[in-house]
């Protein structure tokens, strides 16, 4: 009988993910759930199990100032923030471009606000039988009311709130009409303290009803020279604490604890330092120009794993490495990354890699002009970047474009 039963496999699911959901929160109280409930509750995330926090992030300050105000205050003093103008905000749209920390922004908020997290992924919400969608969207929301206070998350919220069109199939406009009832609509409980998070990097191809329905909407924007040397800083540190802790954890417990004392495993010490870090880490500023937060994160993580290389080549045979074999970080070895690692957003890249999807064209693999070394290939009417070397020895990254006449312009 379970074989022509269509929904046999959605309750086996429904029940590991009830069953998963005890383990992962193992002395809450849960209330009943519906078999869609427990079908999404697999999304559900305890905010003790996110390690992120509004600390850990680097620069942000404008925006986790203001998320404070808008978010965290209402969640922690309902008594406070529940009349028609100070009640919770509905809606939160964090937008810009791509690896700016907009999804570390949600986690960090989740976590310090200590609100329910609910990861939507369209792959939990679609459904190949009629009305299911529908059922599960409602199920997003009736789960969220019964765990609040709680944050409904989207990421890349244009490919499932999209525009609607006369194109769209009709299921399609019935899961963003049905999610829009919930969210803000005739039954919704003012009191609710259910938030939609929200982050794009397109926000213009969100439909505008659903953007009406984000009063409170934050740029993410690309850091800042000094926001560019704290995210550094601030990865640099967690990769240290990282190290001792594992260090301790392979020498024992007396000597982790007189190492973690002492200086910290695999990082330059000046470049840790809270007073001195800005001024040890300055010449990355040049090197680092229109690069986001995840980009700065690959360079830390280049250079982390050229000091292994270089300290690791005379134990490759016989192995047993450990973290007193591996090179330090140092500012020489970030300088020597920063040139390796391409800039991720589309604005800094030539034009051949904007078609490519920044694929195929690694440091090196342009030809010298004038004496300038060309990050990437340089074509008729398209532009690149080149390291431009000034008296004091001080590196800085230029746009070039080739025109008709085969000179080069910055």
């Amino acid at each position: 009988m379970s074989k022509i039963d269509p929904t046999a496999g959605e309750r086996e699911t429904a029940k590991r993910n009830h069953e998963e959901l005890r383990k992962r929160f193992p002395s809450r109280q849960f209330p009943p759930l519906s078999q869609h409930e427990m079908l999404v509750v697999g999304d559900m995330i305890d905010p003790r199990m996110i390690d992120t926090t509004l600390d850990s992030l680097g620069g942000l300050r404008d925006q986790i100032k203001s998320l404070k105000n808008k978010v965290m205050k209402p969640l922690e003093n309902p008594q406070v923030f529940s009349t028609p103008l100070l009640g919770t905000t509905r809606g939160i749209l964090l937008y810009g471009p791509p690896g700016t920390g907009k999804t570390l922004l949600a986690k960090a908020l989740a976590k310090e606000s200590g609100a329910t997290f609910i990861n939507v992924r369209a792959s939990s919400v679609h459904n190949k039988w009629f009305g299911e969608t529908n059922k599960l969207i409602a199920a997003i929301f009736s789960l969220a009311r019964k765990f609040e206070p709680s944050i409904i998350f989207i990421d890349e919220v244009d490919a499932l709130l999209g525009r609607r069109g006369d194109a769209e199939q009709d299921f399609v406009t019935a899961m963003k009409t049905e999610f829009m009832q919930h969210w803000e609509g005739m039954t919704t409980d003012p009191n609710s303290r259910v938030i939609v998070l929200a982050a794009t990097n397109r926000p213009d191809f969100l439909d505008d009803a659903v953007k009406r329905r984000f009063p409170d909407k934050f740029h993410v924007g690309m850091p800042t020279a000094d926001e560019r040397l704290e995210i550094v800083w601030k990865t640099l540190l967690r990769e240290a604490a990282t190290r001792r802790y594992y260090a301790s954890l392979a020498r024992g417990a007396a000597a982790g604890a007189g190492e973690a004392a002492g200086t910290p495993h695999g990082v330059d010490q000046q470049l840790l330092h809270p007073g001195t870090f800005r001024q040890a880490l300055a010449p990355l500023v040049p090197l680092t120009d229109g690069f986001s937060g995840s980009d700065l994160f690959n360079v830390c993580r280049e250079a982390a794993q050229a000091a292994a290389e270089a300290g690791g080549e005379g134990e490759r045979d016989h192995g047993g490495m450990s973290f007193g074999d591996v090179q330090p970080i140092t500012l020489d070895v970030l300088k020597e990354a920063c040139l390796r690692v391409r800039p991720s957003s589309s604005a800094m890249m030539p034009k051949e890699d904007r078609i490519n999807g920044g694929e195929g064209h690694g440091h090196g693999g342009g030809v010298p002009m004038g004496g300038l070394p060309l990050l990437g290939q340089l074509a008729v009417g398209g532009t690149v970047l080149a390291e431009v070397h000034d008296d004091k020895g001080d590196t800085r990254r230029v746009k070039l474009r080739l025109l008709g006449d085969g000179h080069h312009y910055g």
